[in-house]
């Protein structure tokens, strides 16, 4: 959390990335998400990979027959997680079990969520975020499709045991395992429906030629490509030209979002060929983003990423630019000039956040923990997004209800992208929106013009100079929390 005084321009835009991760290095969030189509009633019928190559592609996952089950396992006021039903084939290999998000509960991050399906031979299948095969879209609900090593043979699922606040060694009734923890019975059906496959090309060669200027230079995205898409991995082929020489520490950041797995990577970009990137030399950069995961079909194929401050946003099959990317799990933007602060998607989990107005939310970015500063450190806010290649950036912000309730006031500035943090006096830069924001403050839309703004970075300083507190219950701050972040054209 120590603070990096760097000046505008050039230098405000290239991270000096001492200890990150290099060109390949990624952090990821492994839950494959890809479209289907409706389903459908059958009498009878078994889980296979389906040959159907319709309209030139192949099944990337296989269509499945499910028992045409259905069980709520979580419910919130935005929507609810269901049991829908699983392949009964005792010579099956892998036995699946599916279970399907609707409204706002679909876009939570389903790891926390862990649970044991009980057969009627009080036979006990645990299954775990470890077990998750593919994540497919039908009508905008999600279906989970979970891959077990048991065989479920000629038994039938009874009842379903779990927590939506995952496997935590603290099971005490005051738990968050115990509060989050469900119970229920599943009548078994004789009826089946179909869970249709998802279709993908084998290989991807997309040509793009989408090319942005801005005060640090030009960056061109020529294509993505991979050669076989089963192996989850593709690449992002470039040039980039500086106004500027590179220094040795300095780098051209790398950040990445599929944003309907989700999964995140970050790194930097570096040369083909030669040392460096040099002044007015137009250099190519082949970046690979190797996910857990296949992309699938349809509603799943876009990719985010950014460089150099500029953020891109495709369909990796067609081409086709996204106009209005939702970037509020993209990495921050580490190449903006801005040290920021540790990302936690804290809303992401199923249950979401609740604001001070008691509204849930999703996909939230949290930044609250100051326990580790020493005196030489400060508590400052800072989140940094590249908005480069966009006209407006709309976003909420507030606090939400677990906030601290010795937690001060402060004002929340957001800057462009001359953004300087000038440690003990504060920052400085041009001012896009300020509000004072206390423990009482709902979340609240911020619309801003970034036409002009190759990034922006959200600004608070807490006041906080060092960590005299022994809890986090004892910390005088407020958590800053922003949902919803869109880019639009």
């Amino acid at each position: 959390m120590k603070k990096t005084m760097l000046t505008a321009g050039f230098a405000a835009l290239l991270l000096v990335a001492a200890g990150c991760e290099g060109k390949d290095a990624q952090s990821s969030t492994p839950a494959e998400k890809q479209p289907a189509q409706e389903t459908k009633e059958k009498e009878a019928g078994t889980a296979a990979p389906s040959a159907d190559t319709k309209g030139g592609l192949p099944n990337m996952t296989p269509i499945l027959t499910l028992t045409k089950d259905t069980a709520t396992l979580y419910k919130n006021e935005t929507g609810s997680i269901e049991y829908v039903g699983s392949t009964e084939n005792q010579n099956a290999a892998n036995y699946s079990v599916a279970l399907r998000a609707t409204g706002d509960v679909a876009k939570a991050d389903m790891e926390p969520l862990q649970f044991d399906l009980i057969t009627d031979k009080g036979v006990s299948i645990d299954v775990r975020y470890s077990d998750l095969a593919s994540v497919r879209v039908i009508k905008g609900k999600k279906y989970f499709v979970y891959n077990t090593e048991e065989e479920i043979g000629d038994s039938h699922i009874v009842r379903i045991d779990g927590s939506i606040a995952g496997d935590d060694l603290d099971r005490s009734d005051d738990s968050d395992y115990a509060k989050g923890k469900f119970s229920v019975d599943i009548k078994p059906s004789k009826k089946t429906w179909e869970l249709a496959g998802t279709k993908f090309p084998m290989t991807l060669h997309t040509m793009i030629n989408d090319t942005r200027k801005n005060e640090l230079g030009t960056v061109k995205i020529l294509s993505i490509e991979s050669e076989d898409t089963n192996s989850n991995s593709y690449v992002v082929n470039g040039t980039v030209t500086l106004k500027k020489d590179l220094g040795e520490k300095d780098k051209v950041w790398f950040t990445a979002l599929q944003p309907d797995i989700p999964f995140t990577a970050d790194g930097w970009v570096e040369p083909d060929e030669g040392d460096n990137f040099f002044r007015n030399v137009e250099t190519s950069f082949t970046r690979s983003v190797d996910m857990n995961v296949p992309f699938g079909a349809n509603q799943v194929e876009d990719l985010y990423f950014s460089v150099l401050g500029e953020t891109f946003a495709y369909n990796v099959r067609t081409g086709k630019e996204v106009k209005n990317p939702d970037i509020s799990r993209m990495p921050f933007a580490l190449d903006t000039g801005a040290e920021a602060k540790d990302q936690i998607f804290a809303g992401s989990g199923i249950e979401g956040i609740l604001d001070t107005a008691k509204k849930r939310k999703y996909n939230v970015t949290e930044i609250y923990n100051y326990t580790w500063l020493t005196p030489n450190e400060i508590g400052h806010v800072v989140m940094p997004y590249a908005t480069g290649g966009y006209k407006t950036l709309t976003f909420n912000i507030g606090t939400d209800q677990d906030s601290s309730a010795n937690g001060q006031p402060y004002e929340v500035v957001v800057y462009g992208s001359d953004f300087q943090d000038m440690e003990d006096s504060g920052a400085k830069g041009t001012v896009l929106w300020k509000q004072t924001i206390t423990k009482n403050t709902p979340f609240q839309p911020v619309k801003l013009d970034v036409s002009k703004q190759a990034n922006v970075t959200i600004f608070a300083d807490t006041k906080v100079r060092d960590n005299g507190y022994s809890f986090v219950s004892d910390l005088p701050f407020l958590s800053l929390a922003v949902s919803d972040v869109i880019l639009t054209k």
